[in-house]
Order: structure tokens, then sequence, then C-alpha cells
């Protein structure tokens, strides 16, 4: 009798074991699904400037149009071109991909940020690169302009940069 009472004991708590790791499984995998939420909540802080951007860029824009001029391009660049790419292949989670820079004859496409501190950036204009040639069915000069590239990434991005044959333009501060 008490070896049957044992026995139901045991299937009892091997069940309830089974119970608590269903559920420390799901609570496992909410606290993953809020993490990334959180994540996304932080990168929207991170990109808030709260009425700098327009100032920012307009310097940027000179410094940009000045490299250009530089290197034998004195054109009119459009700026913050939207295109819609319906196969997602720019960014996972957004139709949207917004070109910092682009000129059409010659051709030209720029990506402009003020610091570089990983290499995603990086490989996302990759990917727009690849966007906007197969869009214009045309192939274009690459320039990646950026005042402040963090010491790990820069040995990090190099092999991108000759491998997708980009220039790095980091301006001269005067």
């Amino acid at each position: 009798m008490q070896e049957q009472m044992d026995k139901r004991f045991e299937a009892m708590q091997e069940q309830m074991d089974k119970r608590f790791e269903q559920m420390d499984k799901r609570f496992d995998a909410l606290q993953e699904q809020i993490d990334k939420r959180f994540e996304k909540v932080y990168e929207r802080f991170e990109q808030m400037d709260f009425g700098r951007a327009e100032i920012v860029e307009g310097i940027l824009y000179i410094v940009v149009k000045r490299e250009l001029k530089k290197r034998g391009h004195d054109v009119k660049l459009k700026t913050r071109q939207h295109f819609t790419d319906e196969k997602y292949e720019v960014h996972p989670d957004t139709k949207d991909v917004e070109i910092d820079m682009l000129h059409l004859s010659p051709n030209i496409i720029g990506e402009a940020t003020l610091k570089l501190t990983d290499v995603e950036k990086l490989r996302t204009f990759i990917r727009k690169i690849q966007f906007i040639e197969s869009y214009y069915g045309e192939s274009f000069e690459r320039y990646f302009f950026c005042y402040t590239i963090y010491d790990d990434v820069r040995a990090e991005i190099k092999p991108l940069l000759e491998k997708y044959r980009i220039e790095l333009i980091i301006p001269e501060k005067s």
C-alpha cells in the first residue's frame, strides 16, 4: 500500500515538475519578447534628437558637398529619398528604405552618420546599395561619410569597404 502511494506521489511530482518546466519555458519566451520590445524602445530613444537633427543634417550636407566636390562631383544631391522595398531585403521589419544621399548621372549613393559604433550600419548601407542598384539597373559610386569611428569597428569595416568598393570619407575637422 505504501509502495503504491509512493508511486502515485512520484507520478504527481513528475507531472508537477513538467508543468513547472512548461511554465518556465513560457515565462522565458515572454521575457525574451519583452526584452526585444524594450531594445526597440531604447533604439528609438537613441535616434531621437529633440530638434537638433535639421541643424546637424544641414551642416553635414555642406561638408558632404565639399568632400564630393574635392572628388570631382559638383552635384546637387537628393537627400533622404524614400523607396519601398516590397521584399524586405534592406530591413526585415519595414518596407521603407531611406537613402541619405542620391544622385543620378553621375550615379552616386551615400550614407552619412556622425559616429559609427558598430558594423551593422555599414551592412545596412550595403543592402541599400544592392537595393538601389537593382531598382535602377545601374551601378553607383558609393560613399560612406562618418565623423567618428570606434576603434574596434574600424578594423571590422575595412574588408567590407574594400569588397563592396565603398569609399570611406572622414571629413577634415576645420
